[in-house]
């Protein structure tokens, strides 16, 4: 080998090895950016507001008056908007033990999560009544879904009745909100620092739930797109449909009971949102397509806001065609918005994933 050819294959060496370096690097300050920014923070509001429901059910069953309902309506408002802000977060803690649909049983496709709850109802199965039991028994009856229709659904107003059918249904929603609590803190938990997870995701290795970085990087971009997608297809064109010729059904939307569908719609976009801006997916875009990263901010923001001004009962708007038509065009620039920067993020990464730029489309 000539002296100049062993430079040469050095220099190549050197400049490969460097630039992959460099490029774990950028997916190592990936993963840390956010759990420190985006992931610690949605999980401790989550912690924080179920604490607060199950405090505020507790003195409920106590004193059932309806301005201590009113306050319990509140306090799971602002638990289930906690709950939307973490929902595209389908990996770690959340998922271990099936936490994650014991929190919320949605889209229960053919009510059967539904027949459950009036089953225990109507029974009145003591059961339902210890957190170790309830733990023990069909996720459809542990969450926001069962203690929605504890709340809001027929026949809430029994829940002021100083009788045995208002205070079985007041206990069973005490014991959900305490589960919630429970479950809230257990995942807030194992997100600490040095612990197994967190260890995994931000230090990964060989033998570790994450071998490399690039499956952290993989993990988010796949809540990060699976967020849209719920968003797109689940919360929205699921209840209005995808067409005008297609029969809407409000009772498809989640939370319709509560009137929060759209509240938690929106929510669910300023979660992805954070995660983009604030959780380290824009910075990383922007190494590589500084002008996409901020295109795709700019979409995020301006269809949360036009959210927030169709932010009416999803009844209302299946029954109004400028209002459904509006909500289709929102989903249209989701879309463009998804892929844009779905896009940008495998090019960034260099990742192999199949995500095709017509999925969903």
């Amino acid at each position: 080998m000539t002296y100049y050819k062993f430079i040469a294959l050095f220099l190549i060496w050197f400049i490969s090895f460097s630039s992959a370096q460099v490029f774990s690097a950028d997916q190592t300050q990936l993963a840390q950016t956010a759990y420190e920014q985006h992931i610690i923070p949605a999980y401790n509001r989550l912690a924080s507001e179920t604490t607060k429901l199950k405090t505020q059910l507790t003195q409920f069953c106590v004193q059932p008056t309806q301005k201590a309902l009113d306050k319990v309506h509140e306090s799971y408002k602002s638990a289930l908007l906690s709950w939307a802000g973490v929902e595209h977060i389908q990996f770690g803690p959340i998922v271990e033990d099936y936490k994650y649909e014991r929190f919320a049983f949605w889209p229960d496709v053919n009510g059967r999560g539904l027949r459950q709850v009036q089953r225990v109802l109507a029974k009145k199965d003591q059961t339902v009544l210890s957190l170790d039991t309830l733990q023990k028994k069909s996720v459809a009856l542990q969450g926001f879904t069962a203690l929605e229709f504890l709340l809001h659904g027929t026949n809430y107003t029994n829940l002021i009745a100083d009788d045995q059918t208002g205070q079985f249904r007041c206990k069973f929603a005490k014991t959900i909100g305490e589960n919630l609590a429970v479950m809230a803190a257990e995942v807030q938990r194992g997100w600490q620092k040095n612990s197994y997870y967190s260890d995994a995701f931000l230090k990964p290795k060989i033998n570790k739930i994450y071998a490399r970085p690039e499956e952290v990087t993989q993990e988010l971009f796949q809540s990060y797109v699976g967020g849209f997608d719920k968003i797109i297809d689940m919360k929205i064109l699921r209840p209005i449909r995808k067409s005008e010729k297609q029969r809407a059904n409000f009772k498809r939307a989640a939370y319709w009971r509560s009137g929060l569908s759209m509240a938690i719609i929106r929510m669910n976009l300023l979660a992805l949102t954070d995660f983009f801006e604030i959780g380290g997916l824009s910075k990383f875009v922007s190494s590589q397509k500084p002008s996409v990263s901020q295109h795709v901010m700019r979409s995020l923001q301006n269809e949360a806001k036009e959210l927030q001004r169709i932010d009416t009962s999803i009844q209302n708007i299946v029954y109004n065609l400028e209002q459904r038509s509006a909500l289709r065009d929102i989903t249209i620039r989701l879309k463009k918005a998804r892929t844009q920067s779905a896009q940008a993020i495998i090019e960034a990464a260099n990742l192999t994933i199949g995500f095709n730029a017509q999925d969903g489309d």
